[in-house]
């Protein structure tokens, strides 16, 4: 059975097809190196009302994977994230703009295939207050 492999201008890709020893093609796959590698959930727990949270990934920081407003309180649950290494370290922000302000709380977090909780511990922000 020989393989085919392509070479493109990011890198290497997967192999694009294999075939049978009688000449019939079996199959065909490829990913590009941006195409994620899996998607997760990601929790993020003890998020104050009115808190903003920006998550990106660590190593490309314009790649902003999730980011919106906390309306009520307690866990903020994110599905379909994606990650592109395995595991992916993530940076996340949040930051409290509501009736009560918070300090700004920034926290790094190594994404992995499933659910990935992250504990946010706010601070108040007496001065903003």
């Amino acid at each position: 059975m020989s393989n085919y492999f392509s070479l493109n201008a990011v890198g290497y890709t997967l192999p694009t097809s294999f075939s049978s020893p009688s000449g019939g093609r079996l199959m065909s796959a490829q990913r590009l190196l941006t195409d994620p590698v899996f998607y997760c959930t990601v929790v993020l727990q003890n998020v104050a009302n009115g808190s903003n949270y920006w998550l990106a990934q660590a190593s490309n920081l314009a790649n902003v994977i999730a980011s919106g407003t906390q309306s009520g309180t307690g866990d903020i649950t994110l599905t379909n994230v994606p990650g592109y290494t395995n595991p992916m370290l993530t940076e996340i922000r949040v930051r409290g703009y509501g009736a009560t302000k918070y300090q700004p709380f920034t926290i790094f977090a190594n994404l992995s295939n499933g659910i990935n909780k992250v504990y946010v511990s706010q601070v108040l922000d007496t001065i903003g207050n």
